[in-house]
């Protein structure tokens, strides 16, 4: 079971060009500008929520793209996203 911590996620949607700033990636994420830097700071986790909004979002991206490096860059970032997603919700219910 892979663990990606939500700075690497950042910075994996940032390097992907979907984000380019911490408060545009909490926009990018359905949240309010200061999100990400406020939750970083607590030391707090993005939420599953958070995490399945920019699942989709990546998947409208990778719709939009037809073939090569960009969709693949997409796609991989799509896969690390929804596995920290499965990892979150089996943690919550203690599995």
């Amino acid at each position: 079971m892979m663990r990606i911590d939500d700075k690497t996620l950042y910075t994996m949607t940032r390097n992907v060009g979907l984000a380019d700033s911490q408060y545009h990636y909490s926009r990018f994420i359905g949240r309010s500008n200061g999100y990400f830097s406020c939750i970083a700071t607590r030391r707090l986790k993005v939420s599953i929520t958070a995490l399945g909004i920019l699942a989709a979002r990546i998947e409208q991206q990778i719709r939009d793209v037809e073939h090569g490096e960009r969709r693949q860059q997409l796609q991989a970032l799509h896969s690390i996203v929804m596995e920290e997603m499965r990892n979150r919700c089996a943690e919550r219910a203690g599995v």
